[in-house]
């Protein structure tokens, strides 16, 4: 312990002897600012007529290398090997949300559980990203941590999500927005001098999970939705 303390005072008796940081006494590293190399100034300077480019050719262009991937005129790599795959233009791109960070939302009291809890409310308290292109899908990670009793509306849940919310006494409806119904939820302040867009229907393909009772779907039969959350809840 005497060993570290001497050490520290050595150094703090260091600090005390030398000069205050001023603007007449900052210096650069000495080394740290190298004269640049004055090229095309006569024979004796080395760079002097090409300028160290030598004669003619490539090299003698500026720039003097080729693009990256450039192969001398013949076809390139990249366009000799075939295509590997698509991306799919029609792909649901959906914010994610998982259980452990609701309940964190909650515990800093930037989400109030005794009030339904819609896309916006989770949009304006920072629980998801400011940029929701598609809506946002709930996940049961950490779901451990998950102890309130919510009513929220979201895009897509898994299975484990909405049974994790049923069990604590909570209700979960999975509804669709375009993305013209997303505009209004989120910012219906853009629509005061206009009248508000119609809800949009899900496409023929979004239609089975949107009516499916299991996936909570907002179109799905009450009273099979009733019944498996009464069935979650007893479990």
């Amino acid at each position: 312990m005497a060993s570290v303390l001497g050490h520290i005072e050595k150094n703090l008796s260091i600090l005390a002897n030398l000069p205050r940081v001023a603007l007449n006494n900052i210096r650069d590293i000495p080394g740290a600012r190298k004269a640049a190399v004055r090229v095309g100034r006569g024979p004796g300077s080395g760079r002097g007529k090409t300028c160290g480019h030598g004669h003619k050719g490539q090299g003698q262009r500026n720039p003097s290398k080729p693009r990256v991937g450039f192969e001398g005129g013949q076809t390139p790599f990249y366009l000799r090997i075939p295509m590997h795959g698509f991306r799919n233009k029609f792909r649901k791109e959906y914010e994610t949300l998982d259980l452990g960070k609701l309940q964190l939302m909650i515990d800093q009291g930037r989400i109030n559980p005794k009030k339904s809890i819609d896309m916006k409310t989770l949009h304006d308290s920072g629980a998801v990203s400011k940029k929701i292109t598609h809506g946002v899908k709930l996940l049961a990670k950490n779901s451990h941590k998950f102890s309130s009793r919510v009513d929220i509306e979201v895009s897509r849940a898994t299975p484990q999500a909405i049974s994790a919310i049923e069990q604590k006494g909570g209700k979960i409806v999975c509804a669709h927005y375009n993305k013209l119904g997303l505009r209004y939820l989120l910012k219906p302040e853009r629509f005061d001098d206009r009248l508000p867009p119609r809800r949009a229907r899900p496409k023929p393909k979004q239609m089975a999970y949107y009516t499916d009772p299991y996936t909570r779907g907002y179109l799905a039969n009450e009273d099979k939705v009733r019944l498996l959350r009464e069935k979650n809840q007893k479990n």
